[in-house]
């Protein structure tokens, strides 16, 4: 009896599930209202893309969804466009400024593709793009692309039909080793600190001078120079600067460069800044680009700011690539 109890049970219980499944309800009441196609990348937007400046083609992939209950009936015809109406939305609604990625550095190839009976997704489509056809390198721009034709039978779902990518190609620190400085000068400090001793150094040559345990310091002694600082270099030669190399004081002490502005010139008078950076509160080297490449011979860092918000600064050497 205990047997053909725990079998009425097992049988009991199956009923009692499949009667469940039987009460399961669709929101909206019908599957069909559910079934939409849409691009999965538009559900990440913006999409960043970074490139790598260089003479070769690079791609972005994008395509078509189904979503729903199930799958497609049948094939779903898919076409695609850039949507150029779409930029000017996208900066408004983002506080962006980003124009069209230049139709010269890219190509589209296939502009449509198939969701396939059975299926829930399109073949890959890529976008392909190189960087040197007039992209300026740092510079972002935006690639606005939309489901254009949408299948009669399944409707675009309009939330996900445009993916916005915002591309931007940059150069490689690796590619851009450290300049030789053994004609390097000091133009000029905004002030140096003497009484910081031999070993320290203090002045403004102890930047370039190879050794990092010495260190450009502002002066302190008989009371504190106000910020700003700066340190002028003269490079011995004009070449073109793509972006400065900075170690900070070998030590613990506070005052470490935190803000600070790039300028260069020409003749070490009319300066042009060429890049704003917020550097970390470390020793080791900080390596990066400026925001505008120029031929110059004279470099300027401005320092705006310092960790622990004194009113002097150190650094232990300046480079540049």
């Amino acid at each position: 009896m205990k047997f053909l109890y725990l079998n009425i049970l097992v049988i009991g219980l199956t009923l009692f599930l499949i009667s469940c499944q039987k009460q399961i309800v669709i929101p909206g009441g019908n599957p069909a209202d559910f079934e939409q196609v849409y691009m999965p990348e538009a559900a990440r937007n913006p999409n960043v893309v970074t490139l790598l400046m260089s003479d070769s083609v690079q791609n972005i992939v994008y395509g078509a969804n189904f979503g729903g209950y199930g799958y497609p009936s049948g094939d779903i015809h898919v076409q695609f466009e850039v949507n150029e109406s779409m930029v000017d939305s996208f900066n408004l609604a983002n506080g962006t400024n980003y124009p069209i990625l230049p139709a010269t550095s890219y190509s589209m190839g296939k502009l449509s593709a198939l969701i396939l009976k059975g299926k829930i997704s399109t073949e890959p489509l890529l976008v392909k793009i190189n960087p040197i056809n007039n992209l300026t390198v740092f510079k972002k721009y935006l690639l606005p692309i939309s489901i254009k034709v949408p299948d009669q039978k399944y409707p675009v779902n309009t939330k996900l039909k445009t993916s916005f990518f915002v591309v931007q190609a940059i150069l490689d620190l690796a590619d851009y080793p450290n300049y030789d400085r053994s004609s390097w000068s000091i133009l000029g400090v905004s002030s140096e600190e003497p009484a910081e001793g031999p070993v320290n150094g203090g002045l403004g040559i102890s930047a370039i001078d190879n050794n990092l345990e010495s260190f450009w310091h502002s002066k302190w002694a008989g009371g504190y120079a106000m910020p700003p600082h700066w340190i002028a270099i003269d490079m011995g030669e004009t070449c073109v600067v793509h972006g400065i190399s900075i170690f900070g004081r070998q030590s613990n002490n506070i005052g470490k460069p935190k803000d600070i502005t790039i300028s260069v010139s020409m003749n070490g008078t009319d300066w042009e800044d060429v890049g704003s950076v917020q550097l970390e509160n470390s020793n080791q080297e900080q390596r990066f680009f400026v925001s505008k490449m120029l031929e110059t011979r004279y470099i300027k860092i401005t320092v705006l700011s310092t960790y622990g918000n004194v009113l002097f600064t150190h650094l232990a050497e300046v480079n540049a690539f």
